[in-house]
Protein backbone atom coordinates (compact mmCIF):
# COMPACT_ATOMS: atom_id res chain seq x y z
CA UNK A 1 0.00 0.00 0.00
CA UNK A 2 2.69 2.33 1.05
CA UNK A 3 6.27 2.04 2.02
CA UNK A 4 9.49 3.36 2.88
CA UNK A 5 9.14 3.88 6.69
CA UNK A 6 11.93 3.32 8.75
CA UNK A 7 11.98 0.42 11.19
CA UNK A 8 15.14 0.58 13.02
CA UNK A 9 14.37 2.82 15.92
CA UNK A 10 11.15 1.82 17.84
CA UNK A 11 10.19 5.40 18.62
CA UNK A 12 10.36 6.12 15.19
CA UNK A 13 8.03 3.59 13.75
CA UNK A 14 4.86 4.90 11.49
CA UNK A 15 1.98 4.18 14.21
CA UNK A 16 -1.90 4.99 14.73
CA UNK A 17 -3.79 5.66 11.08
CA UNK A 18 -6.62 8.02 11.48
CA UNK A 19 -9.30 7.86 8.62
CA UNK A 20 -9.96 12.22 8.74
CA UNK A 21 -13.20 13.98 8.38
CA UNK A 22 -11.44 14.83 5.10
CA UNK A 23 -11.28 11.46 3.66
CA UNK A 24 -7.48 11.65 4.27
CA UNK A 25 -5.68 8.63 6.49
CA UNK A 26 -3.31 10.13 8.72
CA UNK A 27 -0.43 8.55 10.02
CA UNK A 28 1.79 9.53 12.88
CA UNK A 29 5.04 9.20 11.77
CA UNK A 30 8.74 10.95 13.10
CA UNK A 31 11.14 9.93 11.59
CA UNK A 32 14.52 11.33 13.67
CA UNK A 33 17.49 9.97 11.36
CA UNK A 34 15.88 6.41 11.98
CA UNK A 35 16.97 4.62 8.25
CA UNK A 36 14.19 4.62 5.71
CA UNK A 37 13.73 5.94 2.24
CA UNK A 38 11.51 7.86 0.10
CA UNK A 39 7.49 7.21 1.03
CA UNK A 40 5.88 5.58 -1.74
CA UNK A 41 2.70 3.56 -3.74
CA UNK A 42 4.64 0.04 -4.84
CA UNK A 43 1.88 -0.53 -6.96
CA UNK A 44 1.50 3.12 -8.15
CA UNK A 45 5.49 4.07 -9.31
CA UNK A 46 3.61 6.63 -11.82
CA UNK A 47 3.10 8.68 -8.45
CA UNK A 48 6.10 11.10 -7.70
CA UNK A 49 7.77 9.55 -4.18
CA UNK A 50 7.53 11.66 -0.75
CA UNK A 51 11.09 12.96 0.14
CA UNK A 52 10.10 14.43 3.26
CA UNK A 53 10.02 11.87 5.29
CA UNK A 54 10.48 12.94 9.08
CA UNK A 55 6.94 14.17 9.20
CA UNK A 56 3.76 12.94 9.89
CA UNK A 57 2.32 12.12 6.00
CA UNK A 58 -1.54 11.71 5.07
CA UNK A 59 -2.88 9.64 2.09
CA UNK A 60 -5.29 8.98 -0.23
CA UNK A 61 -6.00 5.37 -1.66
CA UNK A 62 -8.36 6.53 -4.22
CA UNK A 63 -6.96 9.02 -5.99
CA UNK A 64 -2.63 7.94 -5.25
CA UNK A 65 -1.71 11.30 -3.35
CA UNK A 66 0.72 11.26 -0.28
CA UNK A 67 1.73 14.23 1.67
CA UNK A 68 3.61 15.25 4.27
CA UNK A 69 2.48 17.30 7.32
CA UNK A 70 3.67 20.72 9.25
CA UNK A 71 5.16 18.46 11.96
CA UNK A 72 5.54 15.06 13.49
CA UNK A 73 4.27 12.34 16.15
CA UNK A 74 5.84 10.00 18.16
CA UNK A 75 3.29 7.41 19.75
CA UNK A 76 -0.27 8.42 18.38
CA UNK A 77 -2.28 11.69 17.21
CA UNK A 78 -5.97 13.26 17.86
CA UNK A 79 -8.22 15.22 16.14
CA UNK A 80 -10.93 17.00 17.80
CA UNK A 81 -14.48 17.42 16.91
CA UNK A 82 -13.66 19.93 14.76
CA UNK A 83 -10.51 18.65 12.51
CA UNK A 84 -7.96 20.15 14.43
CA UNK A 85 -4.71 18.01 14.53
CA UNK A 86 -2.79 17.24 17.92
CA UNK A 87 0.17 14.91 18.16
CA UNK A 88 2.67 13.89 20.70
CA UNK A 89 6.31 13.36 21.95
CA UNK A 90 7.87 11.43 24.44
CA UNK A 91 8.58 14.40 26.38
CA UNK A 92 5.88 16.64 24.94
CA UNK A 93 2.53 15.42 25.84
CA UNK A 94 0.64 17.54 23.75
CA UNK A 95 0.76 19.94 20.97
CA UNK A 96 -1.10 21.47 17.94
CA UNK A 97 -0.18 21.38 14.03
CA UNK A 98 -1.29 25.65 14.28
CA UNK A 99 -0.98 25.83 10.04
CA UNK A 100 -1.30 22.45 8.04
CA UNK A 101 2.12 22.12 5.22
CA UNK A 102 0.03 22.41 2.23
CA UNK A 103 -0.57 26.09 3.33
CA UNK A 104 2.98 26.62 4.42
CA UNK A 105 4.25 25.48 0.41
CA UNK A 106 1.23 27.90 -0.93
CA UNK A 107 3.09 30.66 0.96
CA UNK A 108 7.10 29.64 0.85
CA UNK A 109 7.97 33.73 2.07
CA UNK A 110 6.17 33.36 5.00
CA UNK A 111 8.44 33.99 8.01
CA UNK A 112 7.18 31.26 10.06
CA UNK A 113 9.73 29.03 11.99
CA UNK A 114 7.01 26.51 13.01
CA UNK A 115 3.93 24.72 12.15
CA UNK A 116 3.67 22.89 15.15
CA UNK A 117 3.44 24.74 18.79
CA UNK A 118 3.62 22.81 22.12
CA UNK A 119 0.43 23.98 23.75
CA UNK A 120 0.62 22.97 27.37
CA UNK A 121 1.30 25.62 30.36
CA UNK A 122 2.44 22.78 32.64
CA UNK A 123 5.97 21.80 30.45
CA UNK A 124 6.98 18.94 29.04
CA UNK A 125 10.73 17.35 29.36
CA UNK A 126 10.88 16.48 33.56
CA UNK A 127 7.21 15.61 33.83
CA UNK A 128 6.72 13.04 30.97
CA UNK A 129 9.26 10.59 29.44
CA UNK A 130 6.97 8.49 27.58
CA UNK A 131 4.29 9.84 26.57
CA UNK A 132 1.87 8.52 23.92
CA UNK A 133 -1.58 7.53 23.22
CA UNK A 134 -3.10 11.04 22.80
CA UNK A 135 -7.04 10.70 22.41
CA UNK A 136 -9.60 13.56 22.71
CA UNK A 137 -12.90 12.79 24.00
CA UNK A 138 -15.68 14.93 25.61
CA UNK A 139 -14.11 17.80 25.37
CA UNK A 140 -10.78 17.14 27.28
CA UNK A 141 -7.78 15.67 25.62
CA UNK A 142 -5.93 12.51 27.44
CA UNK A 143 -2.97 11.01 27.19
CA UNK A 144 -1.12 8.07 28.51
CA UNK A 145 2.32 8.27 30.54
CA UNK A 146 3.25 4.19 30.34
CA UNK A 147 6.47 4.27 32.47
CA UNK A 148 4.21 5.49 35.56
CA UNK A 149 0.80 3.74 34.58
CA UNK A 150 -1.04 7.12 34.38
CA UNK A 151 -3.27 9.07 32.98
CA UNK A 152 -2.98 13.22 32.05
CA UNK A 153 -6.14 15.16 31.39
CA UNK A 154 -6.31 18.41 29.99
CA UNK A 155 -8.83 21.19 28.72
CA UNK A 156 -8.29 23.40 25.43
CA UNK A 157 -8.30 27.02 25.73
CA UNK A 158 -8.40 29.34 22.68
CA UNK A 159 -5.26 31.19 22.46
CA UNK A 160 -5.25 33.45 19.12
CA UNK A 161 -4.65 30.80 16.11
CA UNK A 162 -3.57 27.54 18.59
CA UNK A 163 -4.96 26.84 22.35
CA UNK A 164 -3.42 26.48 24.96
CA UNK A 165 -3.86 22.81 26.90
CA UNK A 166 -4.34 23.49 31.11
CA UNK A 167 -4.90 20.62 33.47
CA UNK A 168 -8.28 19.75 34.08
CA UNK A 169 -8.30 20.61 37.64
CA UNK A 170 -6.02 23.59 38.80
CA UNK A 171 -4.54 23.00 41.68
CA UNK A 172 -3.36 19.62 41.26
CA UNK A 173 0.03 19.48 42.78
CA UNK A 174 1.20 16.77 41.00
CA UNK A 175 2.16 16.95 37.35
CA UNK A 176 0.63 14.07 36.16
CA UNK A 177 -2.30 12.28 38.07
CA UNK A 178 -5.28 9.79 37.46
CA UNK A 179 -8.39 11.96 36.66
CA UNK A 180 -10.83 9.31 36.11
CA UNK A 181 -11.64 5.18 37.37
CA UNK A 182 -9.97 2.73 34.81
CA UNK A 183 -7.48 5.48 34.27
CA UNK A 184 -5.50 4.47 36.76
CA UNK A 185 -4.95 1.15 36.15
CA UNK A 186 -2.66 -0.30 33.77
CA UNK A 187 -2.75 2.40 31.06
CA UNK A 188 0.88 1.41 29.86
CA UNK A 189 -1.28 -0.73 26.80
CA UNK A 190 -3.85 2.11 25.50
CA UNK A 191 -1.56 2.45 22.34
CA UNK A 192 -2.18 -1.24 21.62
CA UNK A 193 -5.80 -0.60 22.34
CA UNK A 194 -8.45 0.64 19.13
CA UNK A 195 -9.26 4.20 20.11
CA UNK A 196 -13.00 3.36 20.85
CA UNK A 197 -12.25 0.87 22.94
CA UNK A 198 -9.70 3.11 25.14
CA UNK A 199 -13.19 5.60 25.01
CA UNK A 200 -15.68 3.29 25.75
CA UNK A 201 -13.60 2.41 28.69
CA UNK A 202 -14.01 5.82 29.85
CA UNK A 203 -17.38 6.15 29.29
CA UNK A 204 -18.19 3.61 31.11
CA UNK A 205 -16.37 4.37 33.58
CA UNK A 206 -17.18 8.24 34.23
CA UNK A 207 -21.04 7.10 34.38
CA UNK A 208 -20.81 4.78 37.34
CA UNK A 209 -18.22 8.05 38.69
CA UNK A 210 -20.99 10.51 37.70
CA UNK A 211 -23.76 8.60 39.44
CA UNK A 212 -22.33 8.12 42.57
CA UNK A 213 -20.60 11.78 42.85
CA UNK A 214 -24.00 13.81 41.66
CA UNK A 215 -21.95 15.00 38.79
CA UNK A 216 -22.84 16.29 35.58
CA UNK A 217 -23.77 13.92 32.58
CA UNK A 218 -21.52 13.98 29.66
CA UNK A 219 -22.14 13.65 25.91
CA UNK A 220 -25.99 13.45 24.78
CA UNK A 221 -28.52 12.50 26.82
CA UNK A 222 -29.69 9.52 24.94
CA UNK A 223 -25.91 8.37 24.72
CA UNK A 224 -25.63 8.34 28.93
CA UNK A 225 -28.96 7.53 29.27
CA UNK A 226 -28.68 9.14 32.76
CA UNK A 227 -31.31 11.72 34.65
CA UNK A 228 -31.51 15.25 33.39
CA UNK A 229 -32.01 16.06 37.01
CA UNK A 230 -31.40 14.25 40.68
CA UNK A 231 -33.92 15.30 43.06
CA UNK A 232 -34.09 14.83 47.39
CA UNK A 233 -36.17 16.17 50.10
CA UNK A 234 -33.72 16.74 52.94
CA UNK A 235 -36.05 17.20 55.85
CA UNK A 236 -38.76 19.28 53.94
CA UNK A 237 -36.73 20.75 51.36
CA UNK A 238 -36.50 19.84 47.70
CA UNK A 239 -33.53 19.66 46.59
CA UNK A 240 -33.74 20.25 42.79
CA UNK A 241 -29.80 19.24 41.34
CA UNK A 242 -29.92 20.06 37.26
CA UNK A 243 -27.25 17.63 35.86
CA UNK A 244 -27.45 17.71 31.81
CA UNK A 245 -24.45 18.20 30.12
CA UNK A 246 -21.36 20.30 31.10
CA UNK A 247 -23.44 23.67 31.47
CA UNK A 248 -26.91 22.51 31.96
CA UNK A 249 -27.95 23.73 28.88
CA UNK A 250 -31.65 24.37 28.48
CA UNK A 251 -33.67 22.40 26.38
CA UNK A 252 -37.17 20.75 25.84
CA UNK A 253 -36.38 17.58 27.79
CA UNK A 254 -34.15 19.30 30.38
CA UNK A 255 -37.61 21.78 31.40
CA UNK A 256 -40.36 18.91 31.25
CA UNK A 257 -38.11 17.26 33.92
CA UNK A 258 -38.27 20.94 35.98
CA UNK A 259 -41.43 21.55 35.56
CA UNK A 260 -42.37 17.87 36.56
CA UNK A 261 -40.17 18.58 39.80
CA UNK A 262 -41.79 22.29 40.24
CA UNK A 263 -45.18 20.15 40.59
CA UNK A 264 -43.74 17.83 42.98
CA UNK A 265 -42.65 21.27 45.37
CA UNK A 266 -46.37 22.07 45.53
CA UNK A 267 -47.23 19.15 48.21
CA UNK A 268 -47.79 19.74 51.60
CA UNK A 269 -44.16 17.50 52.36
CA UNK A 270 -42.35 20.29 50.92
CA UNK A 271 -41.47 23.39 53.08
CA UNK A 272 -39.31 24.84 50.44
CA UNK A 273 -37.03 24.02 47.03
CA UNK A 274 -33.28 24.44 46.39
CA UNK A 275 -32.22 24.99 42.93
CA UNK A 276 -28.84 23.67 42.23
CA UNK A 277 -26.65 22.27 39.43
CA UNK A 278 -24.47 19.25 39.83
CA UNK A 279 -22.10 20.60 36.45
CA UNK A 280 -18.54 22.46 37.88
CA UNK A 281 -18.55 25.64 36.72
CA UNK A 282 -22.32 25.87 35.66
CA UNK A 283 -25.67 27.04 37.14
CA UNK A 284 -26.71 26.97 33.35
CA UNK A 285 -25.63 28.78 30.75
CA UNK A 286 -29.09 29.02 28.80
CA UNK A 287 -30.81 27.36 25.80
CA UNK A 288 -28.94 24.46 24.27
CA UNK A 289 -27.71 26.45 21.37
CA UNK A 290 -26.72 23.19 19.23
CA UNK A 291 -30.60 21.71 19.57
CA UNK A 292 -33.07 25.04 20.57
CA UNK A 293 -31.32 27.14 17.89
CA UNK A 294 -32.33 24.77 15.24
CA UNK A 295 -36.02 24.39 16.51
CA UNK A 296 -38.35 25.27 13.72
CA UNK A 297 -41.45 28.05 14.42
CA UNK A 298 -43.48 25.51 15.86
CA UNK A 299 -41.23 23.69 17.86
CA UNK A 300 -40.32 27.26 19.11
CA UNK A 301 -43.48 28.54 20.34
CA UNK A 302 -43.84 25.35 22.29
CA UNK A 303 -40.76 24.76 23.81
CA UNK A 304 -41.20 27.96 25.03
CA UNK A 305 -44.29 28.47 25.92
CA UNK A 306 -43.23 25.56 28.00
CA UNK A 307 -40.16 27.64 29.48
CA UNK A 308 -42.59 30.75 30.41
CA UNK A 309 -45.21 28.48 32.68
CA UNK A 310 -41.79 26.90 34.51
CA UNK A 311 -40.62 30.10 35.43
CA UNK A 312 -43.63 31.41 36.11
CA UNK A 313 -44.42 28.34 38.36
CA UNK A 314 -41.18 28.85 40.07
CA UNK A 315 -41.37 32.54 40.37
CA UNK A 316 -44.92 32.48 42.35
CA UNK A 317 -44.75 29.02 44.17
CA UNK A 318 -45.78 29.75 47.65
CA UNK A 319 -43.26 28.46 49.40
CA UNK A 320 -39.53 29.54 49.68
CA UNK A 321 -37.34 29.37 46.74
CA UNK A 322 -33.65 29.43 46.72
CA UNK A 323 -31.04 29.21 43.78
CA UNK A 324 -27.55 27.59 44.72
CA UNK A 325 -25.72 29.74 42.24
CA UNK A 326 -22.40 27.49 41.93
CA UNK A 327 -21.43 28.53 38.54
CA UNK A 328 -21.84 31.36 35.38
CA UNK A 329 -26.16 32.02 34.96
CA UNK A 330 -26.06 33.38 31.73
CA UNK A 331 -29.65 34.32 29.53
CA UNK A 332 -32.08 31.44 30.21
CA UNK A 333 -30.30 30.11 33.08
CA UNK A 334 -30.05 33.54 34.79
CA UNK A 335 -33.59 34.15 34.10
CA UNK A 336 -34.16 30.37 36.58
CA UNK A 337 -32.35 31.82 38.93
CA UNK A 338 -34.06 35.32 39.05
CA UNK A 339 -37.38 33.28 39.73
CA UNK A 340 -36.08 32.37 43.23
CA UNK A 341 -36.86 34.06 46.20
CA UNK A 342 -32.76 34.53 47.13
CA UNK A 343 -29.90 33.62 45.68
CA UNK A 344 -26.42 32.77 46.78
CA UNK A 345 -23.48 32.86 44.17
CA UNK A 346 -20.80 31.45 43.86
CA UNK A 347 -16.83 33.43 44.49
CA UNK A 348 -14.84 33.09 41.32
CA UNK A 349 -14.17 34.09 37.51
CA UNK A 350 -18.18 33.21 37.05
CA UNK A 351 -20.64 35.71 34.90
CA UNK A 352 -23.97 35.89 35.45
CA UNK A 353 -26.10 37.70 32.26
CA UNK A 354 -28.84 38.65 30.59
CA UNK A 355 -27.99 39.55 27.45
CA UNK A 356 -30.39 38.46 25.12
CA UNK A 357 -30.08 41.82 23.14
CA UNK A 358 -26.87 40.89 22.06
CA UNK A 359 -28.97 38.23 19.77
CA UNK A 360 -31.91 40.73 19.12
CA UNK A 361 -34.08 38.89 20.99
CA UNK A 362 -36.38 40.94 24.16
CA UNK A 363 -37.73 39.03 27.03
CA UNK A 364 -41.25 39.10 28.26
CA UNK A 365 -41.97 41.70 30.67
CA UNK A 366 -42.20 39.18 33.65
CA UNK A 367 -39.14 38.52 32.95
CA UNK A 368 -37.90 42.18 33.04
CA UNK A 369 -40.34 42.71 36.08
CA UNK A 370 -38.03 39.60 38.10
CA UNK A 371 -35.37 41.29 37.38
CA UNK A 372 -36.84 45.03 38.66
CA UNK A 373 -37.84 43.25 41.33
CA UNK A 374 -34.27 41.89 42.25
CA UNK A 375 -31.83 44.61 41.45
CA UNK A 376 -34.34 47.59 40.87
CA UNK A 377 -35.15 49.44 37.82
CA UNK A 378 -31.56 51.28 37.20
CA UNK A 379 -29.73 48.22 37.07
CA UNK A 380 -32.44 46.49 35.42
CA UNK A 381 -31.41 48.80 32.69
CA UNK A 382 -28.04 47.97 32.28
CA UNK A 383 -28.76 43.97 32.66
CA UNK A 384 -30.77 44.13 30.30
CA UNK A 385 -29.97 46.99 27.84
CA UNK A 386 -26.43 46.78 27.74
CA UNK A 387 -26.08 43.29 27.35
CA UNK A 388 -23.50 43.31 30.17
CA UNK A 389 -22.78 40.44 32.33
CA UNK A 390 -21.91 40.75 36.14
CA UNK A 391 -19.18 39.65 38.47
CA UNK A 392 -20.35 38.02 41.62
CA UNK A 393 -19.14 40.58 43.69
CA UNK A 394 -21.20 42.98 41.41
CA UNK A 395 -23.97 40.58 41.66
CA UNK A 396 -23.79 40.89 45.99
CA UNK A 397 -23.02 44.76 45.62
CA UNK A 398 -26.41 45.32 43.32
CA UNK A 399 -28.57 42.95 45.71
CA UNK A 400 -28.79 40.43 42.89
CA UNK A 401 -27.04 38.09 45.46
CA UNK A 402 -27.86 37.60 48.91
CA UNK A 403 -24.54 36.04 50.25
CA UNK A 404 -21.27 34.79 48.27
CA UNK A 405 -19.80 31.28 49.02
CA UNK A 406 -17.19 29.61 47.86
CA UNK A 407 -18.01 26.96 44.79
CA UNK A 408 -18.18 23.97 47.41
CA UNK A 409 -20.05 25.66 50.30
CA UNK A 410 -22.72 27.19 48.10
CA UNK A 411 -25.34 24.23 47.63
CA UNK A 412 -25.23 24.05 51.56
CA UNK A 413 -25.55 28.13 52.15
CA UNK A 414 -28.35 27.99 50.08
CA UNK A 415 -30.31 24.84 52.14
CA UNK A 416 -29.28 26.99 55.07
CA UNK A 417 -31.13 29.96 53.65
CA UNK A 418 -34.00 28.02 52.40
CA UNK A 419 -34.34 26.02 55.93
CA UNK A 420 -34.66 29.72 58.11
CA UNK A 421 -37.41 30.54 55.25
CA UNK A 422 -39.56 27.56 55.52
CA UNK A 423 -39.02 27.86 59.26
CA UNK A 424 -41.22 30.91 58.98
CA UNK A 425 -45.27 30.32 59.41
CA UNK A 426 -46.35 28.63 55.95
CA UNK A 427 -49.78 30.70 55.38
CA UNK A 428 -48.18 34.05 56.41
CA UNK A 429 -45.25 33.38 53.74
CA UNK A 430 -47.40 32.67 51.05
CA UNK A 431 -49.66 35.45 51.52
CA UNK A 432 -46.90 38.15 51.57
CA UNK A 433 -45.21 36.45 48.65
CA UNK A 434 -48.44 36.62 46.57
CA UNK A 435 -48.88 40.40 48.13
CA UNK A 436 -45.35 41.49 47.34
CA UNK A 437 -45.99 39.41 43.41
CA UNK A 438 -49.05 41.89 43.05
CA UNK A 439 -47.42 45.36 44.57
CA UNK A 440 -44.61 44.91 42.11
CA UNK A 441 -46.96 45.07 39.35
CA UNK A 442 -46.82 41.45 38.14
CA UNK A 443 -48.89 40.68 35.36
CA UNK A 444 -51.58 37.73 36.36
CA UNK A 445 -50.67 34.11 36.44
CA UNK A 446 -49.81 32.81 32.64
CA UNK A 447 -50.25 36.16 31.48
CA UNK A 448 -46.63 35.36 30.11
CA UNK A 449 -47.99 33.90 26.98
CA UNK A 450 -49.91 36.52 25.42
CA UNK A 451 -46.62 37.65 24.95
CA UNK A 452 -45.35 34.42 23.41
CA UNK A 453 -46.44 35.08 19.61
CA UNK A 454 -43.93 38.59 20.12
CA UNK A 455 -40.96 36.33 21.16
CA UNK A 456 -40.70 33.72 18.85
CA UNK A 457 -41.67 36.67 15.72
CA UNK A 458 -38.85 38.31 17.41
CA UNK A 459 -36.44 34.85 17.41
CA UNK A 460 -37.34 34.30 13.54
CA UNK A 461 -36.59 37.89 12.45
CA UNK A 462 -33.49 38.58 10.05
CA UNK A 463 -31.47 40.10 12.51
CA UNK A 464 -32.11 37.61 15.13
CA UNK A 465 -31.55 34.66 13.07
CA UNK A 466 -28.10 35.91 11.63
CA UNK A 467 -27.25 36.83 15.22
CA UNK A 468 -27.96 32.80 16.29
CA UNK A 469 -25.60 32.00 13.40
CA UNK A 470 -22.30 34.03 14.27
CA UNK A 471 -23.14 33.26 18.09
CA UNK A 472 -23.12 29.15 17.01
CA UNK A 473 -20.02 29.77 14.67
CA UNK A 474 -17.88 31.47 17.69
CA UNK A 475 -18.91 28.59 19.99
CA UNK A 476 -18.03 25.94 17.71
CA UNK A 477 -14.39 27.59 17.85
CA UNK A 478 -13.88 27.29 21.43
CA UNK A 479 -16.32 24.89 22.97
CA UNK A 480 -13.66 23.14 24.73
CA UNK A 481 -13.09 25.58 27.67
CA UNK A 482 -15.56 25.53 30.31
CA UNK A 483 -14.52 29.20 31.01
CA UNK A 484 -15.89 32.67 31.87
CA UNK A 485 -15.26 33.84 28.13
CA UNK A 486 -17.47 30.46 26.60
CA UNK A 487 -20.47 31.25 29.17
CA UNK A 488 -20.25 35.29 28.45
CA UNK A 489 -20.30 34.83 25.15
CA UNK A 490 -23.12 32.26 24.90
CA UNK A 491 -25.75 35.18 25.10
CA UNK A 492 -28.57 32.54 24.03
CA UNK A 493 -31.93 33.18 25.86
Amino acid sequence: MLTGFAVTNPQDTVNNPVYGLDNWIYLANENAGAAGSDLRFPDHPEVPPLSDRNHNVRFRLDTNRIEALSGGSQFGQAFDEWGHHFTVASSEHIRHEVIAARYLKRNPDLPLAAGVAQISDHGSAGEFTSAGGLAFFDGAMFVAEPARNLAHEDMLFEAGATFLAKRAREGDGEALKPRRPILAGRLATVQNQPKNMFLEKYHNAKQSHCAGQEACVTGSDAITNMPLIQTENRDGLLIVTMTRGKANALNAALVSELTSSVAEAKGDEVRGVVLASGCPNFFSAGFDVKEVFAYDRETMTTYFGAYMDLYETLFRLPKPVVGALSGHAMAGGAVLALACDVRVMAEGPFRFGLNEINLGVALSPSVIRMAVDAVGPRHARELFLEGETLTPARAKEIGLAAELAAPENVLERAVARARSLAEKPRGAFATIKRNLIEVSGHLPAGSSREHLERFVNQWFTPESIERRRALTLKLSAISYQPSAKLAAESSDS
